[in-house]
């Protein structure tokens, strides 16, 4: 059994079971109570002495213990008058222990010692160099215009806005059949309109170098 000795009154009225002396006849009496039987409608001891178990380590069962008995004949008290109290504590010997305690560790450094930087004449005379080609150099106020253009059917160019590549929406409002004709399509356009802007991009840059080149 779990318990060992007569079942306390109060353990007996916790769970509503009549006092038993006998632990096996209380774990019995509480397992009808709690309905844990065995097949056949016998009571199950050790599911009871289960539950029983937890909620003492739950804390459901709320006891106390009584403090130790102490032996007075074996405690001698002795009185004793002084002439003069205590030597006070001495702060500054107590500060020159720490100073000569922390002279004595070695010291350590853990940083890295890094020679300073200090500029050599070529790279002062390159830099010079570049501020006076800087000083030199005046753009005036520049202005460049791209337009776009398309074919025309006579053959010349004219302007004209850029493809659009059609969106999901349109693609998926087709029949299933043609959808992926038509994702092919939007990729199709999606590589010419980067491939074009491409385009523009290096005109433009060839525009400004020409530009500044005067």
């Amino acid at each position: 059994g779990v318990t060992v000795g007569p079942i306390p009154h109060q353990l007996s009225q916790l769970y509503g079971v009549p006092p038993c002396p006998d632990p096996r006849q209380f774990l019995a009496h509480l397992a009808c109570r709690q309905g844990r039987l065995r097949p056949g409608g016998l009571p199950d001891p050790h599911a009871a002495a289960v539950a029983l178990l937890h909620d003492w380590t739950s804390g459901k069962i709320s006891y106390y213990t009584h403090p130790p008995k102490r032996d007075e004949v074996g405690v001698q008290l002795e009185a004793q008058i002084v002439q003069s109290m205590g030597p006070e504590l001495d702060l500054e010997a107590l500060e020159r222990g720490d100073a000569e305690a922390l002279a004595a560790v070695p010291e350590v450094v853990t940083g890295i010692e890094m020679s300073p930087c200090v500029p050599d004449e070529e790279t002062m005379e390159d830099s010079h160099e570049q501020e006076d080609n800087g000083d030199d150099l005046e753009l005036g106020a520049m202005t460049v215009e791209l337009k776009a253009r398309t074919k025309a059917r006579g053959g010349g160019e004219e302007e004209g806005p850029p493809p659009r590549a059609p969106r999901l929406e349109e693609v998926a409002a087709l029949p299933p059949l043609l959808q992926g004709q038509g994702l092919a399509a939007a990729g199709k356009r999606r590589k010419k309109l980067q491939k074009r802007a491409e385009k523009i991009a290096t005109k433009l840059s060839e525009t400004l170098v020409s530009a500044m080149q005067f």
